[in-house]
């Protein structure tokens, strides 16, 4: 693996048609406990001095494993490694774990198959490798996540997030295109004894014309089931850089938006400025969501970033 180099991100918005479909009845991500709790934010003298961000969590074998990446640089692309916490309960406090450090992964985590999996984003060119590992540590290659082509260009994934669904792994990923820019949109491809199926847009950008906090881009897909429902937590880009949190439901095998507002106000009151990097995990009838909170606005780092996470009480059947 290498180290991080972003494709130039330029503010160029693709063309965009027709608005948002939502969903036919009204989905929400539930009942509030409260403002939520930080858990990990900058430290002086470590990796994540500058930014602490793109919580993953999962729970395996009686804990919390939380990755996440820690810049130490005040630039605009930053210095990023990964590290990882270690929790008793969902809520903390979390534990990092000094002697693991990783080179920058953005990616997702899910037990399958009584191991972890992993999808590592590699760059510079946004090549995706699908891992495994039997102790969140060291980790075996498995795959590299395909690339593929829609109306004659070619995109490759980033921002993974990995779904156990019995004999195979969803996984939900920003889709990039060759020419860099922002525009993008979220595609899924799933993966099964070595193979895999061709990756597909799920959720298109060209569909939040007019919304306004999503219009401009869209990125880190993260899917849950709860209530018998499929969900997906998105984060859309609106044109002066500020991120939100969506939620969009699967309806009839379709995706489509759950509400023209954001799922979850920017109002973190560890970082209010954008909220980033949703991570759920589903227990009983509770939803712990994870995420990162930025102090200012923008793309890649320099955020102020720190992680925390709000509970939610879902909805009864």
């Amino acid at each position: 693996m290498v180290r991080v180099v972003l494709i130039g991100l330029s503010l160029v918005i693709t063309s965009c048609g027709s608005s948002s479909r939502l969903a036919k009845a009204r989905c929400t991500l539930g009942a509030s406990t409260g403002p939520g709790t930080e858990l990990i934010s900058p430290r002086r003298n470590t990796f994540y001095s500058v930014d602490a961000l793109n919580p993953d969590v999962v729970a395996f074998k009686g804990s919390y494993l939380m990755y996440f990446s820690g810049n130490n640089q005040p630039t605009a692309n930053g210095n990023w490694r990964t590290g990882v916490a270690i929790a008793r309960s969902p809520t903390g406090p979390f534990r990092i774990q000094a002697t693991f450090q990783g080179n920058y992964l953005n990616g997702g985590t899910a037990v399958w198959r009584g191991q972890l999996w992993h999808a590592v984003e590699l760059n510079p060119n946004f090549r995706g490798e699908l891992a495994s590992s039997s102790d969140g540590i060291h980790w075996r290659h498995e795959s590299y996540v395909p690339a593929f082509t829609r109306r004659g260009r070619r995109y490759t994934g980033a921002d993974f997030f990995l779904e156990a669904d019995g004999k195979r792994l969803e996984v939900y990923m920003l889709a990039v295109p060759s020419t860099g820019g922002i525009g993008r949109s979220l595609a899924v491809a799933s993966y099964s004894n070595g193979r895999w199926t061709k990756p597909r847009i799920i959720l298109d950008v060209a569909s939040f014309a007019t919304i306004s906090w999503a219009r401009a881009d869209l990125g880190e897909p993260a899917a849950f089931h709860a209530g018998g429902q499929h969900y997906l937590l998105f984060v859309g880009l609106s044109r002066d850089l500020t991120r939100s949190i969506g939620l969009a439901r699967q309806d009839n095998g379709a995706w489509v938006s759950c509400s023209s507002t954001r799922a979850l106000p920017n109002d973190a009151p560890w970082g209010g400025a954008s909220s980033i990097d949703p991570s759920p995990l589903v227990l009983r009838d509770r939803l712990y969501l994870y995420y990162g909170g930025t102090r200012t606005k923008g793309l890649a780092a320099d955020l102020g970033g720190s992680i925390g996470v709000r509970v939610f009480v879902l909805h009864a059947t």
